[in-house]
């Protein structure tokens, strides 16, 4: 039952995007953020981002734009990776009437903000910080607050329960679930994508050493 509330969620939130052609963009301001994380995480280190492919297809199915899914490198050597995505928030009158895991695509009968957050993983994709970039709903908003977000720090794809393992916020269910929620399924998904390149190049690796040896 659970895993069918995450699938209609997601379908749901997926049309949602689409059809109301809402696009993700890496405003200056966002932009700005992203720089400033990778300048607390990594001082004073000259880190470049690489974008990933995030077109392959894997059994948990996530939607996601051009150039949200990066590969941090420091003179050649890999020191982690960011994500952007894209959360589901609260919308007037609605965020406290959610259902009881928050797995809705709408806050009392009515459609939901969005929000975008970044996530900023270490090579062995463990969480090094959380920020919400964008937040441009009137409610849901605590989200936002640091103190909260640690809560994430070190999070390493294990289930979370939002109220149980993550603090509930009052006036924010929908906006807290969707992040509490979103992160374990971001999480499953970025461990396949960095998975399947590694193996990807290492078949290429392997295939181009018995080409020079023929």
């Amino acid at each position: 039952m659970k895993n069918l509330i995450k699938i209609t969620f997601t379908f749901c939130c997926l049309l949602f995007v689409l059809g109301n052609g809402i696009a993700q963009e890496r405003t200056n301001k966002i932009n700005k953020k992203i720089n400033k994380g990778i300048a607390k995480l990594w001082p004073e280190r000259n880190i470049v981002e690489v974008k990933l492919a995030t077109d392959l297809t894997y059994e948990l199915e996530l939607f996601f734009e051009d150039n949200q899914v990066h590969k941090l490198i420091e003179n050649g050597t890999a020191v982690g990776y960011l994500l952007l995505r894209r959360g589901y928030g609260c919308k007037i009158g609605g965020c406290n009437n959610s259902d009881a895991d928050g797995a809705t695509c709408s806050a009392d009968g009515g459609t939901y903000e969005v929000f975008d957050y970044i996530v900023f993983f270490d090579n062995d994709l463990s969480v090094l910080k959380m920020n919400v970039v964008d937040y441009p709903g009137d409610y849901g908003y605590e989200i936002c607050g640091k103190n909260w977000l640690k809560q994430f720090i070190g999070y390493q794809g294990k289930p979370l329960r939002y109220k149980s393992d993550i603090d509930g916020i009052s006036g924010a269910t929908i906006s807290a679930n969707s992040i509490t929620s979103d992160i374990q399924n971001v999480h499953e998904y970025i461990t396949k994508l960095i998975i399947a390149q590694k193996e990807e190049l290492l078949t290429r690796s392997t295939a181009a050493n018995n080409d020079g040896q023929k």
